[in-house]
């Protein structure tokens, strides 16, 4: 009797405020982390890429939210010219990689725990 209650109170996807919001928080700490560096490497973009996909897994206005302001700051960090060399390229494509295959996965998690999903579909 007392598993069920505690199936219906927890489940795999993230607690909404508090861990999205320390998401949030790492995403900002990330990017002042970058701007002191001079030149990026793999590193930052895969863990871009992780923070992207955790927030998108669980709060999707934090994720565009970061999404655009890193879009924004590439662009202002990075004259528009040399925001497409063939290095920023291949890093930017490592992001996008990161993003899909732990996004995929974290759905897969989201999707398969909640039963109300199952339930409107």
């Amino acid at each position: 009797k007392y598993i069920n209650i505690l199936q219906d109170i927890y489940h795999l996807r993230f607690a909404r405020p508090l861990i999205v919001n320390l998401f949030f928080y790492a995403f900002i700490l990330h990017l002042f982390i970058i701007e002191k560096k001079k030149e990026l490497d793999a590193k930052d973009f895969v863990m871009i890429g992780l923070l992207l996909s955790f927030t998108f897994s669980s709060f999707y206005y934090f994720f565009s939210v970061q999404a655009i302001s890193l879009i924004i700051y590439f662009t202002q960090r990075d004259k528009f010219y040399k925001l497409f060399t063939l290095k920023k390229v291949k890093l930017y494509f490592l992001t996008i990689v990161v993003f899909l295959i732990f996004s995929i996965f974290f759905y897969g998690i989201n999707h398969n725990t909640y039963t109300c999903n199952h339930e409107r579909n």
